[in-house]
């Protein structure tokens, strides 16, 4: 791992509309513990202005070749990526990403030297085991090809669904036994010890409730992350917290 301490993943999605919002984004989030993944077409701009934080990306293909409108985890390392964020929800849903091409993406990423960070979650709010073993049913399926040397090149994002975009995150209550259940499943079967961060309606008001579990090892920001002011002010929050 590139970072030491608990991390701001910052997920800009398909956003802004230009190169020069997107510098100015990556110089307002420029610092230690962050990794900023902007959309393909920003990401060399991104790179020239960043110092401290660390490239990622938004997504990956497993190949090279006659793929049009793809780019290969190969390709994304040559211009200095070394995270990207594979499987989120918006992958699944939008685009219907299941979870055997999402264990390609993940297994080509760490080939190219690439740190993935996967995306779980489920899709409604139910009962805490049932969570549990969603969520790690999704895992499993999206690592089957990997090898358990490469399990803990993963960063797992933990984001439920229901909580994404709608302003009303899970509460640590709520977040913390799932996340302990995923630590204690690889813990017990293969004597892992998993990166696991937290996605879902990341706020500035709400950060420093996740980042005081010892089991929340970051966050992965979404809509936040957009906002200089609220994304400086989010990273200083975990900082405080190390």
């Amino acid at each position: 791992m590139d970072i030491k301490g608990k991390i701001a993943v910052m997920n800009w999605k398909c956003n802004p509309s230009s190169k020069e919002e997107a510098e100015a984004l990556a110089i307002a989030s420029d610092m230690d513990g962050v990794i900023i993944c902007p959309p393909a077409p920003f990401i060399e701009a991104v790179r020239n202005k960043l110092n401290k934080a660390i490239l990622g990306s938004q997504d990956g293909f497993w190949e090279e070749g006659a793929f049009t409108g793809e780019y290969s985890f190969n390709q994304l390392a040559s211009v200095g990526v070394k995270y990207s964020v594979i499987g989120h929800s918006e992958r699944r849903w939008l685009f219907s990403e299941d979870s055997n091409l999402i264990s390609k993406k993940v297994k080509a990423a760490i080939k190219a030297g690439i740190i993935p960070i996967l995306c779980i979650g489920e899709k409604e709010r139910i009962s805490e085991p049932e969570a549990i073993e969603t969520v790690l049913s999704q895992l499993m399926a999206s690592i089957k090809d990997i090898a358990e040397d490469d399990m803990e090149n993963i960063i797992i994002a933990y984001e439920p669904v229901w909580a994404i975009g709608t302003g009303k995150n899970a509460s640590l209550k709520e977040v913390e036994p799932v996340i302990l259940g995923i630590i204690e499943y690889f813990k017990e079967n293969f004597d892992k010890k998993m990166n696991i961060i937290y996605g879902g309606s990341v706020l500035s008001e709400n950060v420093k409730n996740y980042m005081i579990s010892p089991y929340i090892g970051g966050v992965l920001i979404g809509g936040s992350s957009l906002n200089k002011d609220k994304a400086l002010e989010i990273i200083k929050i975990i900082r405080s917290t190390i």
